[in-house]
């Protein structure tokens, strides 16, 4: 278990490497070799709070997140397949890092009662000043 906070870890016996072929830097050797890395982890294998979830959704691009709850991470950074997935897992701990923070809770204020005066004093006296824009009503 890879701790993030006390609440939230990440299983990581649940996580899925799948090797791929890399871009990149490597000449002939990336043509042979599958030293990319596809990090695959369910988040419905550990129970997680819905606000955490939800966070996750926000922080990660949609193509990286699929319907059903499933994180993939592509790594193809690195020449070898043993560093890729060392920088896939970094970024899924970044992400849980960065998603574990709960935002807190808007409380709304009352208004003061000074300020409240204070803009309807504005009010009137920029309505004052619209009234003495208009041309004169010959009617009156």
């Amino acid at each position: 278990m890879i701790k993030i906070n006390d609440s939230i870890k990440i299983n990581d016996k649940k996580i899925i490497f799948k090797p791929l072929r890399s871009s990149g830097a490597g000449g002939q050797h990336v043509n042979k070799v599958s030293t990319g890395i596809m990090l695959e982890y369910d988040l419905k294998k550990y129970k997680y709070p819905g606000w955490f979830i939800k966070t996750i959704m926000a922080n990660m691009p949609s193509h990286q997140f699929t319907g059903n709850n499933i994180i993939k991470i592509k790594s193809t950074k690195h020449k070898s397949q043993y560093r890729n997935r060392i920088d896939a897992l970094n970024k899924l701990i970044n992400i849980f890092k960065k998603s574990s923070v709960q935002p807190k809770k808007r409380r709304l204020n009352p208004i003061p009662k000074n300020s409240k005066e204070h803009r309807i004093k504005l009010k009137k006296q920029n309505s004052e000043k619209k009234i003495l824009r208009r041309s004169p009503n010959l009617n009156d």
